[in-house]
């Protein structure tokens, strides 16, 4: 629970900064590409998203039904993973990193997309046999 929660704050925080980043620092670089921008733009919406996301889960984590919080602790470890490769490359690619990180960021995405399915997964554990959260 605390290292998830400790991941939610990080990747809380780090969103943040570099949103803040990009609206006063970059602007000048991405008015050179917009779409660099854009794609910078998009990975902290995400990267926040997926930080609240993971805030739920380290929560989670610390239920008394013991089959929802282990499912809850790999969704959250695959969301940790998944962010980082999603968000982190289009940040380096945006950043002047180079292109061939874009064919990695699809790898990300599905990442994420897997740690919400296990999200679900884990609730299925809470339909069955009356077991508290």
């Amino acid at each position: 629970m605390k290292y998830l929660f400790f991941a939610a704050g990080l990747l809380g925080a780090s969103g943040v900064l570099l949103g803040a980043l990009a609206a006063h620092g970059l602007r000048e670089v991405f008015e050179v590409d917009p779409r660099k921008g854009e794609a910078f733009g998009t990975a902290v919406d995400y990267h926040l998203l997926h930080a609240v996301g993971l805030l739920a889960l380290s929560v989670a984590v610390g239920s008394k039904n013991e089959v929802f919080a282990r499912r809850s602790r790999k969704a959250g470890w695959i969301m940790v993973i998944g962010t980082c490769l999603f968000c982190g490359t289009i940040y380096a690619w945006a950043l002047g990193g180079p292109k061939w990180l874009v064919h990695v960021t699809p790898l990300g995405g599905v990442t994420l997309v897997v740690s919400w399915i296990m999200v679900a997964w884990a609730g299925l554990a809470l339909t069955r046999g009356g077991n508290s959260v």
